[in-house]
């Protein structure tokens, strides 16, 4: 696209989400877009702030280290993923109480 646009091309930071000629979205009209095409498709409706939230539950319960997760979302510090997240940890916390008890069970 740029060198469609050439000097006229306005995303020179690389935007993943931004209009042909590198003009940014709005964020009132990425969600516009958004909601069509996930419609489109026959997903269940879902927020952009959704999405990101459950990438960030898939990828702890993936076992990705937080600071990894918290680097991804662009938190300040991993006290904000780890406060934001505590419910998904708390779950891996029971899994792995169970997978110990299996294995415990073996020994």
């Amino acid at each position: 696209m740029k060198l469609q646009y050439g000097s006229a091309y306005k995303n020179e930071e690389g935007i993943i989400f931004a209009h042909p000629n590198g003009s940014l979205y709005t964020p009132s009209g990425l969600n516009y877009y958004f909601n069509l095409y996930i419609k489109e498709i026959g997903l269940p409706k879902i927020t952009l702030h959704g999405l990101r939230h459950t990438h960030a539950t898939l990828l702890l319960k993936m076992g990705v280290n937080t600071k990894i997760v918290s680097e991804r979302l662009d938190h300040s510090t991993i006290h904000m993923t780890l406060d934001t997240y505590s419910h998904v940890l708390d779950d891996m916390q029971e899994e792995v109480v169970q997978i110990f008890s299996k294995n415990l069970k073996i020994l």
